[in-house]
């Protein structure tokens, strides 16, 4: 994988939305770092069992659901 890096890069120059993400005055100078995201990463297996909060009783299941009634139409 390959990256393009510009030093020296002064955050009066980037894009707006680049800007707005960095708390800096724009005469700031930045280092940019850009390259591919790898778009084959995932979670790791037991990563949703192990964060805080995680359900660990019996699987959930989905109640049946009720049928809506047909609203009256707008002329």
């Amino acid at each position: 994988m390959s990256a393009l890096v510009i030093e020296h890069v002064s955050v009066g120059e980037l894009p707006d939305a680049w800007r707005a993400r960095l708390a800096v005055s724009h005469t700031t100078h930045v280092t940019v770092r850009i390259e591919p995201e790898d778009s084959t990463a995932t979670w790791p297996s037991d990563f949703f069992s192990q964060v805080a909060g995680a359900w660990h009783g019996e699987p959930l299941k989905r109640a049946p659901q009720g049928s809506m009634t047909p609203r009256a139409t707008l002329d």
